[in-house]
């Protein structure tokens, strides 16, 4: 499958009012880290307590983007405003033969960029929390 006949995943819950409550409701729990989950279709998050969780969230996004079935890199992305504050995100940019697009990064950035359906956000509320991230996924695929 290429790109161009890839289908969203959009149900009648994704949308961009929808996404702003989910995003809403894990600052307003004082979420750390904020990321689209491909297989509940909806944002989870983890808060400072969660480390055992995000260090396995980590690990999980080496492990997807050196298999290589569904993504194939990690990259840092542009910063967005949301409710006054800013979130810095890591996107992983899904595989051209992938067999759906991701919703959320396309909605919230409310740009309209096409381009902006193959990547699955992970967003940040430190920007040096994205970046130590970022730098353990690049170092660990590097091993």
């Amino acid at each position: 499958m290429n790109a161009t006949s890839r289908e969203p995943i959009v149900h009648d819950f994704t949308t961009l009012a929808h996404l702003q409550a989910e995003l809403h409701h894990a600052l307003a729990n004082n979420a750390v880290l904020i990321y689209w989950n491909v297989h509940e279709n909806r944002l989870n998050y983890f808060i400072v307590d969660d480390q055992r969780e995000y260090q396995m969230e980590l690990k999980r996004i080496v492990k997807n983007v050196r298999g290589g079935d569904f993504v194939n890199r990690a990259m840092s992305g542009d910063a967005m405003t949301f409710e006054q504050r800013t979130l810095y995100p890591i996107l992983l940019q899904l595989n051209e033969d992938a067999e759906y697009m991701c919703p959320a990064y396309f909605l919230l950035m409310q740009q309209g960029l096409g381009k902006h359906w193959d990547y699955v956000p992970y967003w940040f509320t430190s920007e040096s929390s994205r970046d130590k991230a970022l730098s353990y996924i690049h170092r660990k695929l590097s091993d």
